[in-house]
């Protein structure tokens, strides 16, 4: 029998169904507790948990569909990063899925200045070639816009080390943002172009 600091949890045989029940008066830190020790049910508890409480939060800010969308992609985060939590205290755990919704909402506000800012920074960027004509003018602002469009399809490490190099930072600079060894760095930033290039290609080659 183990001891969650508010609610008895019984593991062995015959103790699902009494699990079940009690999963359902549990709150968050209870719950992750109750999915580390692997009892039975306990991470759909968890789940379920976790949709309507970042559902309540993001609710406060956004509308129906836009809710929805941050609260999935916010338990996708928690529970791939479930095993980096340390509890610290009673409720720590719900403090740290909200310290983690916070950041969703906070860069989904921040989006369309982040993007225009992208967008500048590519134009900075690449070097002047005068248009020879209208239509050349136009290919070359569609191509910035597929790039621009492009980068939050990369992994989340690779946009980083694009978005550092967008920022004109050295790659001691990313190293250290990354806590990674220049080395590393150098080849993070390689292979984000690489990735960059075949998103590229792909969405050029889709008929629009």
């Amino acid at each position: 029998m183990a001891d969650t600091g508010g609610s008895r949890l019984v593991f062995g045989t015959g103790a699902n169904h009494t699990l079940g029940v009690s999963c359902k008066r549990m709150n968050l830190d209870e719950l992750r507790y109750a999915a580390r020790s692997r009892a039975p049910d306990a991470w759909e508890a968890l789940g379920r948990a976790l949709s309507e409480e970042l559902h309540r939060f993001f609710s406060h800010s956004f509308d129906r569909p836009s809710a929805e969308d941050l609260a999935q992609a916010t338990v996708l985060i928690i529970l791939r990063k479930f095993d980096e939590f340390e509890p610290e205290g009673p409720h720590s755990f719900r403090n740290w899925v909200l310290a983690i919704a916070g950041r969703k909402g906070r860069a989904r506000v921040h989006a369309p200045r982040r993007d225009a800012a992208q967008r500048g920074k590519l134009r900075a960027k690449l070097p002047p070639s005068p248009p020879t004509s209208p239509s050349s003018l136009v290919l070359r602002h569609e191509q910035l816009e597929i790039i621009a469009d492009s980068l939050p399809e990369l992994r989340d490490t690779h946009r980083r080390a694009l978005e550092s190099e967008l920022a004109g930072n050295d790659y001691s600079s990313l190293a250290a943002t990354e806590g990674i060894t220049v080395t590393s760095a150098r080849v993070r930033r390689h292979r984000a172009i690489q990735s960059l290039r075949q998103i590229v290609a792909a969405r050029r080659a889709t008929p629009r």
